[in-house]
């Protein structure tokens, strides 16, 4: 289950976006002022659960995690496998093993995320476009008009090279991974609202793109030995599709909480701010359900 690879942290490198992405460094496009305070940092900071955004990184890549951070993590998530999964309790507790001693907790995990965080952003930037316009027409902008002939789902799967970072390092495979597993369960639903998508859909798509970036993340950070033999692969999805659902949980409750600043006005901070959410909220949930 997993890759053979731990994961040890995104690079957190800045990658060049399209000029129609940005005017400046991740502004917002076109003229839009973006959301948020006076200092551009999203809107309610202060919500009540706890939680407050990081102010902006400085760039610097956060540190190195021993290999023995992740084995209280792993540890759970094997004996989950071996009881036949099904078990919260031992699920949440590997996951918030892996955010509070793994990552460094919340906002250093969101900023091992830097490959995820930076095409959400890409992601969030296009469909944002594509509301006021179309799909279609957003592709001749950004160079792809070759697609726009083409059925709608094979353009949305076709974005991955746009969306998504073009190097081939286990960073970079995750956030595309991700990308396309997210797709897919959108396009499973029907391809309505998806030519010219509108703010619920919009949502939608980065809703199901943050949960699996998360998820494959944990995944392959604290189920990356857990041998799956050919009899138990059904096993292997089941508990997949669990930490899925986990996650997703935490993921919407981030969104209900910043969505109305996600469109149209995104910015890098909000997305940035959006993944410390959720991922404050995951670590939360995972505390409380562990002591139940």
């Amino acid at each position: 289950m997993g890759t053979s690879t731990p994961f040890s942290g995104g690079t957190n490198s800045n990658p060049l976006l399209p000029s129609w992405l940005q005017t400046g460094d991740n502004e917002p496009m076109d003229g839009d002022s973006g959301a948020g305070d006076s200092n551009g940092n999203p809107g309610d900071s202060n919500s009540g659960d706890g939680y407050s955004p990081s102010p902006d990184q400085d760039g610097t890549p956060p540190p190195q995690v021993p290999t023995s951070n992740f084995k209280p993590g792993r540890t759970d998530f094997n004996k989950l496998a071996r009881s036949g999964g099904g078990d919260n309790a031992r699920l949440a507790k590997s996951v918030g093993h892996y955010i509070a001693h793994a990552a460094g907790g919340s906002k250093m995990a969101a900023r091992r995320m830097a490959s995820d965080r930076n095409a959400t952003f890409r992601l969030a930037s296009f469909l944002g476009s594509a509301a006021q316009t179309s799909v279609r027409e957003v592709l001749q902008l950004v160079n792809l008009g070759h697609l726009a002939d083409r059925p709608i789902r094979e353009i949305y799967l076709e974005l991955v090279d746009l969306v998504c970072e073009p190097g081939g390092d286990l960073d970079e495979s995750y956030t595309r991974d991700a990308y396309l597993e997210a797709i897919g369960e959108v396009l499973s639903e029907g391809e309505d609202g998806l030519e010219k998508p509108s703010a619920e859909k919009i949502a939608e798509i980065l809703e199901a793109f943050a949960t699996k970036t998360i998820s494959n993340r944990i995944l392959n950070a604290i189920g990356n030995q857990v041998i799956v033999l050919p009899e138990e692969v059904t096993l292997s999805r089941s508990i997949e599709k669990q930490l899925s659902q986990f996650i997703h949980g935490a993921v919407s409750d981030a969104f209900a909480k910043l969505g109305p600043n996600l469109h149209p006005q995104v910015t890098q901070q909000i997305v940035d701010d959006l993944y410390e959410r959720s991922l404050f909220i995951l670590q939360t949930m995972a505390d409380a359900q562990a002591e139940d």
